[in-house]
């Protein structure tokens, strides 16, 4: 066989330190003694990385690096030292002056090099265009680099060989009732498989190698196979999309979609995400967070319409409980997934659990702002609240009892300023204890407690007591004083 390439855009800084940190792992490199670098050193190419990146005057595109995989067949034997020099001599050639960090991963059967190639040239400051034109200078370079150390190289599948499979693989997914059952199928169709959780290759008669799935259409994929086996669903191929540095629809909310990656992890609170974001971004608080941009930006975009974990509450949670945060954003991607082909029914349970997963959020974010940490604390914190509000409204009748007396124009006015003082606590108080009862509610009901099973919190009576005003006393002596009538 050859030398595979893959190129992928890397384009949070997120994303940079674990790819510089998963290409650098020990257990891979021989405790990295098979890894190596270019106008930079492997311990230090994230800040280098950035530099460059920062350096560049015209800001264009959203990708600081790009990742690079070179993988070699079984057959050809290659030593990890051999692959080395492969590596070194096709990355030079092919990206000079460019930042890169080169590492030959040897832990599986056939030997492997990851590259992460800074997107920014040193010397011109222009970026690498990624497109179908890079990839194939890539793989023509790549082949001329192993011809020279006498290995094989790719040899192009026609395209009568892949409509001839796609035919076989659609026979195959009528005839078989299990995904076992379509992989012996093929197989009795001379057809050579080998799969992993997310790809299956297949290797006919004739071809120059194995043909990975996804290559197919989009109705070849692993997910939309078993489902055309197991559920017999009938899908519309299309054709795979091809990565294109042209404008497209949604490129704005993808640059945005990354420049909030950015700023979350460059931010230690909310209020400094925001700061960062207004560099380069109008701002729209209110109901819904908006942004737009000042380079080239038309309208604000809302950051909900964009995906749930962008909007507001979800960016304000990253701050108070990280952990929380990662398992609500991997959680709502699976349930996106899942959403694909299936009945309606089930789709609505998704957007159900959508709808949990954002009580989830407020509840908690308002708990959090309360200083409430367990649930006993939010129980007490009700019952604390319905008291004062008991004893509020006494101190509301004592002090209209007085009012009933005869008492100066003076005395009368600040009298009715404790009772004015005093429905402002009593509206407050019952605000929150309406929106904790809803809190409470809401664990009750992910805590998948019965409604008889749950114990509920009853008001106090507090029986009247005399003359309860002096406790307020002090705070409405520190309240600026209104008066009713003209005093000359």
């Amino acid at each position: 066989m050859m030398a595979y390439l893959m190129i992928k855009p890397v384009k949070t800084k997120v994303h940079l330190q674990q790819a510089l940190a998963y290409i650098q792992n020990e257990e891979k490199t021989d405790n990295n003694f098979y890894v190596s670098s270019g106008l930079c050193l492997p311990e230090n190419a994230y800040e280098t990385f950035m530099a460059v990146n920062n350096e560049r005057l015209r800001k264009s595109g959203n990708n600081l690096a790009h990742q690079i995989i070179q993988s070699f067949a079984p057959e050809d034997a290659v030593s990890p030292e051999t692959a080395q020099a492969i590596g070194k001599k096709f990355i030079e050639k092919m990206f000079p002056d460019h930042q890169y960090v080169l590492a030959t991963h040897i832990e599986k059967e056939h030997i492997h090099n990851h590259f992460i190639v800074c997107a920014v040239n040193c010397v011109t400051h222009k970026k690498i265009k990624s497109n179908t034109k890079l990839l194939d200078d890539m793989r023509r370079i790549s082949d001329e680099v192993c011809t020279e150390y006498d290995l094989s190289v790719i040899i192009p599948t026609p395209k009568k060989l892949q409509v001839k499979l796609r035919r076989d693989i659609d026979d195959a997914v009528k005839r078989a009732h299990d995904w076992q059952n379509f992989v012996y199928v093929m197989k009795t169709l001379n057809y050579e498989i080998k799969s992993n959780d997310k790809y299956v290759y297949f290797k006919g008669e004739g071809y120059g190698g194995f043909i990975r799935n996804t290559t197919l259409g989009s109705a070849y994929s692993m997910f939309h196979l078993k489902a055309r086996i197991e559920e017999n669903y009938e899908v519309e191929n299309k054709a795979r999309t091809v990565y294109s540095n042209k404008p497209y629809y949604h490129r704005k909310r993808n640059i945005l979609k990354a420049d909030i990656e950015n700023a979350l992890f460059d931010s230690n609170t909310y209020a400094e995400f925001l700061e960062l974001m207004s560099k380069k971004y109008d701002i729209k608080t209110g109901k819904h967070l908006a942004l737009k941009s000042k380079e080239y930006g038309k309208r604000f975009i809302r950051l909900d319409s964009l995906e749930e974990e962008y909007h507001e509450r979800m960016l304000r949670l990253y701050f108070y409980n990280k952990d929380l945060y990662k398992d609500i954003k991997h959680n709502l991607r699976v349930l996106r997934k899942n959403k694909k082909l299936r009945p309606a029914s089930e789709i609505f349970g998704i957007y159900e659990s959508i709808q949990n997963i954002n009580l989830t959020i407020q509840t908690f974010n308002y708990l959090y702002e309360n200083n409430i940490d367990c649930y006993n604390d939010l129980v007490t914190k009700i019952c604390d609240l319905y008291h004062e509000n008991a004893e509020f409204v006494i101190q509301k009748k004592n002090l209209r009892h007085k009012l009933s007396r005869n008492v100066s124009d003076n005395e009368r006015e600040r009298i009715l300023d404790k009772i004015s003082y005093i429905d402002g606590k009593i509206l407050l108080n019952e605000t929150k204890i309406k929106r904790l009862e809803q809190c409470k509610e809401n664990i009750d009901r992910a805590a998948g407690l019965k409604p008889e099973e749950i114990t509920p919190i009853i008001p106090p009576t507090i029986e009247p007591e005399e003359e309860l005003e002096e406790e307020i006393e002090e705070e409405i002596e520190e309240r600026p004083r209104r008066s009713r009538y003209y005093e000359r």
